[in-house]
């Protein structure tokens, strides 16, 4: 941000110090990044903006892919962002990142150099002298994919490696700011249950798998042609519930990811 303010004419140049200029004894120690918050609770108690930058939690199977969205928690002043998203490169595989929904015209800069180790950095900015609305945006969409082996719950945190956590304003200053991790749960494949009704089957599995649809097959057919059920779904008991009428002849059912 502040290499295009300089490009641009917005603030003058500035006479740093350096090996043939000795600056003597009065040297400011600046600090570059403002120290993150882990309660916007705590940060509203101090009288702060609770401006915040989250990653978005997930539930997936064994295998898939998901995106993610990282969202700012806009206060109408910020206008650049960066950060590091770190997760265990032996759990997920990075499969791709895109602007998000809520920054559209903005820079987007992405450092692959150390995905191998699971760390992957960001750098977003908007048009120089403009800031994002006030209000929750989705800034990046980054798209992992799990291991097919993996189990359990995993995090995907913000950090400051290769890249510092850091929001600023549209004249490069650095904006007190709070950062939320993701939890990221994955999960066998899905189980279809199947249980016969008074009016006809009741089909049912686990809630978390939405990224996975219902399908059916005419069992009379010599070969299976597989098309979505495209009744209603109800959810209770952290199930999904498809009730559906005798159909009169075979039908098979299926969960296929999307």
């Amino acid at each position: 941000m502040q290499v295009g303010r300089y490009a641009a004419g917005l603030d003058p140049l500035t006479v740093v110090g350096g090996q043939t200029n000795d600056v003597g004894p009065n040297v400011l120690n600046v600090t570059l990044g403002s120290k993150p918050q882990s309660d916007p609770v705590e940060l509203r108690s101090k009288g702060l903006n609770s401006r915040q930058l989250s990653v978005s939690s997930a539930s997936l199977a064994q295998g898939q892919s998901i995106t993610l969205s990282v969202y700012l928690e806009a206060q109408g002043n910020e206008n650049a962002a960066g950060f590091t998203l770190a997760f265990d490169p032996t759990i997920f595989s990075y499969g791709g990142a895109n602007l998000g929904g809520n920054a559209a015209g903005a820079t987007l800069e992405i450092n692959h150099n150390q995905v191998a180790d699971g760390r992957l950095a960001f750098a977003l900015a908007l048009p120089i002298g403009t800031s994002f609305a006030s209000g929750t945006k989705e800034l990046v969409k980054v798209t992992l994919r799990a291991s097919s082996s993996a189990a359990g719950v995993y995090p995907v945190a913000l950090s400051d490696q290769p890249v510092l956590r850091q929001i600023v304003d549209a004249a490069a200053t650095p904006l007190i700011s709070s950062y939320f991790n993701a939890n990221i749960t994955i999960n066998p494949p899905p189980v279809l249950s199947i249980a016969r009704s008074a009016e006809g089957v009741s089909l049912s599995w686990p809630a978390w798998a939405n990224n996975f649809v219902l399908q059916q097959a005419d069992g009379s057919s010599p070969s299976l042609t597989w098309t979505n059920v495209t009744a209603s779904i109800i959810v209770r008991d952290n199930a999904a519930i498809v009730n559906l009428p005798f159909a009169g002849t075979t039908r098979f059912y299926r969960l296929q990811a999307q």
